[in-house]
């Protein structure tokens, strides 16, 4: 949500800052999923791996400042959210 406010009011930098330090390739151990993680299906840690590579491409673009382009970046983010809830859900 705090991205879509940056982008609302075309401030894509920092954006981009959050991006990366909170979904970003780098944050993607700050999560404390590790213990999880080992009872994850395949697929599902490939799901999250997509993500927080789609979020580091997203800052890539949104460090240059261009807000559509930060946009259209954001869609393989959430692409790779709606992807992983709509096959792995808690039952």
């Amino acid at each position: 949500n705090e991205i879509l406010e940056y982008l609302a009011y075309d401030e894509p930098k920092k954006a981009a800052e959050v991006a990366q330090k909170r979904l970003g390739l780098s944050a993607r151990h700050s999560h404390n999923t590790k213990d999880l993680a080992k009872y994850m299906p395949k697929g599902m840690k490939q799901a999250g791996y997509n993500m927080h590579s789609a979020a580091s491409d997203f800052a890539q673009v949104a460090k240059k400042g261009n807000t559509e382009s930060a946009y259209e970046a954001l869609m393989a983010v959430t692409q790779s959210c709606v992807e992983c809830h709509a096959g792995y859900r808690t039952r």
